[in-house]
């Protein structure tokens, strides 16, 4: 499912349609859970919204266990070959994964589950902003929510994101080059029932960069992450220099 409205949100996106209007709801409820269709007996956006967080909610834990075991694996892999199969695993586990708590969710809420999926399809199509950003954010959300596992101070951030600066600017191109060489031999070997077209090589050269700076000094994402939460950004623009810098680098490396 989530591939393919991945799909879906960029043909929406294409085409511009305008946001629905709702129109009277219809009551619905099972246990002490509930949602509410609308007249074209879609589910409406509350009800899809809290269907939603509920399975990101179910989602997290399992989550965190499924990021924790990918970098040990990617991190141990001997060559860039391995190296994308252990990233490419970890894409099918986390889709699997949401797969598997939708249906937990749905069946909770006794909703059909080509009904949650044809709502969701529709606001798509019809451009609806918050489903969309929902859809699309689902893994930042994910990503945003794993605990810190130390505390970093000032002084260590910014060194920290500098050598990150510095690391994309001189590197990044070459790296990005050496993975997308690799990519490429690996479609071209790869069994008709493997699907590689929807792989996404960004993440696996963001990944990289990340195991750069862990490896250097013992630090994750969300290390950081929680320094940068932790500061105001309207007070402190010496940060938001930095993380505007790293922005900008980051997009004139890979060209994004």
């Amino acid at each position: 499912m989530w591939k393919k409205l991945n799909s879906k949100f960029a043909i929406a996106t294409a085409v511009g349609v305008g946001v629905i209007s709702l129109a009277t709801t219809v009551y619905k409820k099972y246990y002490k859970q509930n949602y509410e269709l609308n007249a074209q007996g879609f589910l409406t956006i509350p009800s899809v919204v809290k269907i939603f967080n509920q399975i990101r909610i179910e989602t997290s834990k399992d989550f965190f266990l499924l990021v924790d075991e990918s970098r040990k694996t990617r991190r141990n892999a001997p060559d860039l070959r391995e190296y994308l199969l252990a990233v490419k695993k970890f894409e099918d586990s986390f889709e699997n994964l949401l797969s598997y708590k939708q249906k937990q969710v749905l069946a909770h809420y006794r909703c059909d589950e080509e009904l949650f999926e044809r709502s969701i399809e529709h606001y798509i199509d019809n451009n609806n902003q918050e489903i969309r950003a929902l859809v699309t954010r689902i893994f930042n959300m994910l990503q945003d929510a794993i605990p810190p596992k130390q505390k970093i101070n000032r002084d260590d951030f910014f060194k920290i994101l500098r050598d990150r600066i510095d690391y994309v600017s001189s590197k990044g191109r070459e790296l990005y080059d050496k993975l997308d060489e690799t990519l490429q031999q690996i479609k071209d070997t790869a069994p008709a029932n493997e699907d590689w077209e929807k792989f996404s090589l960004m993440a696996a050269v963001d990944n990289k960069i990340g195991d750069y700076i862990f490896e250097k000094y013992a630090v994750e994402r969300e290390d950081l992450l929680a320094y940068q939460k932790s500061v105001n950004l309207q007070e402190d623009l010496q940060l938001k220099q930095l993380l505007d810098e790293a922005i900008e680098v980051k997009a004139k490396t890979f060209d994004l």
